[in-house]
């Protein structure tokens, strides 16, 4: 694991898990969808796809500007969250989140029954 991914990952849990309980209550969190395609070989598409979909809610989760890898090292706009731009899902306490990296150089807690964003951490760069 790179330097900069082990720097992410503990950015992260931190923020996930930092200043999250507020009373005695059980605190529980369930890793779904953990990366990219699903799993280490990123080749997983799922389990009983559906026939047809159906677009629950939209969220604008923003623009930024970004270098291509080309020659000529263009910063060009970019919106979104990119070709690799999977979520990350989670369960905290019975209600399901997305954690989502963005062009905006934002990462996202998006409540994923709704597409409310929860909470935004601002980064130097795209995420």
């Amino acid at each position: 694991m790179t330097k900069i991914k082990i720097i992410l990952t503990i950015i992260l849990l931190s923020i996930l898990f930092l200043g999250l309980k507020t009373d005695d209550s059980e605190f529980e969190i369930e890793f779904i969808i953990t990366t990219f395609l699903g799993n280490e070989q990123r080749n997983f598409y799922g389990t009983n796809p559906p026939d047809d979909i159906e677009i629950l809610w939209k969220t604008t989760i923003g623009c930024g500007e970004t270098v291509i890898p080309n020659v000529a090292k263009d910063t060009v706009k970019m919106c979104g969250a990119g070709w690799t731009g999977q979520a990350l899902m989670i369960r905290e306490n019975n209600e399901l989140f997305l954690i989502q990296g963005c062009y905006d150089y934002k990462l996202k807690k998006i409540n994923a029954e709704n597409g409310k964003i929860i909470w935004e951490y601002s980064f130097n760069d795209v995420i």
